[in-house]
């Protein structure tokens, strides 16, 4: 199921990706930014009940590397901003000054549970605000270990006590919660909670109805490692700057719009793409064409993956050529096999960024210049906002007039025109959305949030 369900997600979504960033008609655009949304939804909840069953047949492993909390926490912060601007929901986060910069833990799951908790948050408050705090407390005498305390705190509808005992169950809601209002699975609570105790955690609940929720979670005897030890993530580089010298890419896949997936990515570089539909037709245009790189599916007809691969490792023309497989298994049983015949992996559905950061590690690139143009063009920014902007925002916060309003819409969409600055771009929008309706309370936050959010 997993595979039969990940494959056509990962057209879904890249084909989605790829439109959003040619398309320009903002007609066109709203419905593909709703295709990837919901793109995106499915399969978090494609994961969720994937994460269930593993966790429920022991077959699931906690990941333990170098994670920097204050990223963590602005990841979270990232990805709710603009759902806690639209809920008009105040957000505190709440961070011990002195915390360790790095700690050994599952990053990813812990940005899973973060996620659940503050999604559930902002999904059952309609008004106040979301706190996301964390402390600690050294649980050893040398200073190594910490046992690290987080609060997730809403001003939301709470929940019943009868219910409190029974929310971390799988497929368990609040009883009489309208789903059409709410939705969900009923999966979340019970996932987070069971990937806290895997993670030498506990967590539990604290609630009244119509005051609010808090979560506390307790992860216990966590390793700090040396500060040094953090690296910047490798999806941190401007996709943009990165151009690969000419090299040749075998692209083996039965499916063809994966392989037309692939393509399109690669449309404007310097890569000769070749293509086959099978493993023994991958093997052929491996032995024809020598690439720098194959890209490898391993659920083919004919001649899986598996067997190609075994048999390009064994032609010592061929051992050195640089598998990369692609994935549609999210089974954590699978990936010894799959470490063995390639030298890396990457799990459909995939990504434009995900492939490039494959493709740097074995081929031979360069940085274009934007990187230092783009700092140079965010300087010219930042001084035009200083000269132009700042100082009608402060006329603004003084005191609103409706036409200084209008002026702040057209200045800053001129500015996102000049600079293509995204940022500025929906701030006029939402301005002039603002001002269309005559909503002054909207009016009057975008105003005062303006210099945070720059």
């Amino acid at each position: 199921m997993s595979h039969e369900i990940r494959t056509p997600m990962n057209a879904i979504l890249g084909f989605s990706e790829i439109l959003l960033s040619r398309v320009k008609d903002p007609k066109i655009i709203k419905p593909l930014k709703t295709i990837s949304s919901s793109g995106n939804s499915l399969l978090r909840l494609i994961n969720d009940i994937l994460d269930l069953s593993k966790i429920e047949a022991g077959k699931f492993d906690i990941q333990y590397s170098q994670v920097n909390l204050k990223t963590v926490f602005q990841d979270i912060t990232n990805i709710f901003q603009h759902k806690l601007q639209e809920r008009r929901l105040d957000f505190i986060l709440d961070i011990q000054k002195d915390i360790p910069e790095s700690l050994l833990m599952d990053g990813t799951r812990l940005r899973q549970v973060l996620t659940n908790l503050v999604g559930n948050s902002v999904k059952f408050t309609d008004e106040g605000y979301i706190k996301l705090a964390v402390n600690y407390k050294y649980s050893n005498s040398n200073k190594g270990l910490l046992n690290l305390k987080i609060r997730v705190e809403d001003s939301g509808i709470g929940i019943p006590v009868k219910d409190q005992k029974t929310i971390f169950e799988a497929f368990t809601q609040v009883a009489g919660q309208k789903n059409e209002q709410f939705g969900g699975t009923g999966l979340g609570l019970s996932i987070t909670k069971r990937l806290i105790e895997a993670m030498n955690g506990t967590i539990n609940l604290e609630s009244e109805v119509g005051k609010g929720s808090t979560f506390n979670i307790e992860l216990k005897n966590v390793e700090i490692l040396s500060p040094g030890a953090v690296t910047k993530e490798a999806a941190d580089f401007i996709q943009d700057s990165i151009k690969f010298k000419p090299a040749k890419i075998v692209i083996a896949d039965d499916i063809e719009y994966n392989r037309d997936l692939i393509k399109l990515f690669f449309d404007n570089s310097d890569f000769e793409i070749f293509e086959a539909e099978n493993g023994a037709d991958a093997v052929e245009q491996v032995r024809k064409h020598k690439p720098d790189i194959l890209l490898l599916d391993l659920k083919m007809p004919v001649m899986n993956g598996y067997e190609a691969a075994k048999i390009i490792r064994a032609d010592e023309n061929l051992k050195k050529i640089k598998i990369v497989v692609l994935t549609a298994s999210a089974m954590k049983e699978d990936e010894p096999a799959i470490r063995k015949i390639g030298d890396s992996y990457l799990k459909k559905p995939v990504t434009k960024s995900s492939i490039i950061q494959e493709f740097m590690k074995y081929l031979p690139y360069e940085t274009v210049g934007l990187v230092e143009s783009k700092k140079i063009t965010d300087e010219k920014l930042v001084a035009q906002i200083n000269t132009d902007v700042l100082p009608l925002i402060d006329e603004l916060i003084k005191k609103q007039s409706i036409r200084k309003l209008e002026d702040l819409a057209q200045i800053c969409l001129k500015l996102s025109t000049s600079f293509k600055n995204d940022i500025l771009t929906d701030f006029s929008k939402q301005v002039s959305a603002a001002l269309e309706c005559y909503n002054l309370d909207e009016l009057e936050k975008l105003v005062s949030n303006f210099k945070e959010m720059i």
